[in-house]
Parts: structure tokens; sequence; C-alpha cells
């Protein structure tokens, strides 16, 4: 009789811990996009390296990631957010202070980009830097 005591407490907890589970995920994921804020409208756009990352960030904080899979190029390494390209849609875009931009799909995956140069003018050309890597502003 006291091991079915036992038995039922065992599984009361582990009941608990992954109820507990769930709604702790439930929160910490569900993210919502956020507006870009305005000091930072500079970064809203079509950017492209020369090696075929493309990110399109929007207004409303919802970015598209797109690159081309070449583990030779030294720059995929740098920019491979970790997704294929059909999950890399509707991504949140968001930023970590000044030093950073993140993607993030939930529950899929998270990857942070360190800015290295805000966006800038070069002359007639929009540009900016993550991850040591150069991209261009394609749209104006």
């Amino acid at each position: 009789m006291k091991w079915k005591f036992i038995v039922n407490v065992i599984v009361l907890a582990i009941i608990v811990i992954i109820v507990i589970i769930f709604i702790s995920q439930t929160f910490v994921t569900c993210k919502r996009p956020q507006p870009i804020p305005k000091d930072k409208a500079a970064f809203i756009g079509h950017w492209s390296s020369r090696t075929g990352f493309h990110i399109y960030i929007d207004s409303s904080g919802i970015a598209d990631v797109t690159l081309i899979h070449d583990e030779d190029n030294p720059d995929f390494e740098k920019l491979f957010i970790g997704v294929d390209d059909e999950y890399a849609k509707d991504m949140l875009f968001g930023f970590e202070g000044d030093t950073a931009i993140y993607v993030l799909q939930e529950h899929v995956k998270y990857k942070s980009l360190r800015i290295e140069r805000s966006p800038y003018m070069d002359g007639d050309t929009c540009k900016m830097i993550l991850n040591s890597v150069l991209l261009i502003k394609i749209d104006k």
C-alpha cells in the first residue's frame, strides 16, 4: 500500500514539473515583434553582402534572411543563422543595446550578430558591418 502512495507522489511531481516547464517556455518564447526604434531606422531595408547573405528588415521588427550555403566561404560561418531559408522568414528582429542585432524564430533558432559599424554613408552607398562582414543597402 505504501508503494502506491510513493508512485502517486512521483507521478504527481513529474506532472507538476512538466507543467512548470511548459508554462515557463511559453512565457520565454512568446515574443512579439517590436517596431524598429526611430534612432535605429537606418537599419530598415534590404541589405546584402558580396557573398550572398541577404537580410530584409521591416520597420515592424520582422526580418527575412537568406544565405547561399557555401561552407568554403569564410563569411558563411560569420553570418549563418543556423536555419534553412524556408525557416528564416518572418523572424523577429531586434537590438541588443547598440552592440548587436538578433534574429529569432520561435522554437527554432536565435542568432546574435555583432554590430561593428552601424549604417553609414560611403558616397551614395549605405553600408554597415556585422560580424566583420560588409553589408550594402540595396534599396533606397
